[in-house]
């Protein structure tokens, strides 16, 4: 409906403006004595300036009132951007964070070099050199196996301090010792050495420490 009324008033003023510039137009180029020999009434009409000074104004004030209706219906309609909601942390909620640890390992090294002259029969000394990267609750078993025979030497902790409950023993190739205090901590080193009889140095081939129940 508005559309129709919109083109009814486009319609009504383009028709005053042709009227007007029409009967302005035949003014001018001196039709007037035709037209008020012919047309008596039309001329009545047109001979008043006045009345073709308000057609024109009414014709123009149509004609912007309709404009600013079209302009008003072609304007983007605004946006409204909401930002969104911060979220909350609710102080009740406990956090726990879950500590990612490595695999329990163990690693075996060997360090050689000459024995002590007070060791009878010894000709070359050997150490293993152990250490984990977890606790081990004491009491706990050391276990070392060599590729050739051996003669006993000693187990030294060298960062756990004071030990005590040592004892130690070979069963042929196998070293076995056993250690009551204190307990082995993290990446702390055992250090097991043991004497060859010959000009052979035992080679320790694997090794494992494990708390005793």
């Amino acid at each position: 409906m508005e559309i129709m009324s919109s083109l009814l008033l486009i319609f009504f003023a383009s028709a005053i403006v042709v009227y007007a510039l029409l009967t302005e137009g035949l003014d001018w180029i001196g039709r007037a004595e035709i037209i008020e020999k012919r047309w008596p009434f039309l001329w009545a009409v047109m001979n008043k300036r006045p009345t073709r000074l308000v057609l024109l104004a009414t014709a123009v004030v149509m004609l912007a009132h309709v404009m600013g209706e079209i302009r008003v219906g072609a304007e983007v309609p605004a946006v409204k951007l909401v930002p969104p909601k911060v979220p909350e942390i609710n102080p009740n909620v406990k956090i726990i964070t879950l500590e990612s640890r490595p695999p329990h390992r163990c690693w075996l090294s060997n360090y050689v070099g000459m024995p002590n002259s007070t060791i009878k029969g010894a000709v070359t000394a050997s150490a293993a050199i152990l250490h984990c990267n977890y606790k081990i609750e004491s009491p706990f078993k050391v276990i070392v196996e060599f590729d050739r025979d051996f003669l006993l030497g000693g187990l030294i902790l060298p960062d756990g301090g004071i030990m005590t409950g040592v004892s130690q023993m070979k069963q042929d190739k196998i070293y076995i010792g056993q250690v009551r205090s204190p307990p082995l901590l993290s990446d702390e080193l055992v250090v097991i050495t043991v004497y060859g009889a010959t000009d052979q140095y035992p080679k320790p081939l694997r090794a494992s420490i494990s708390a005793l129940k």
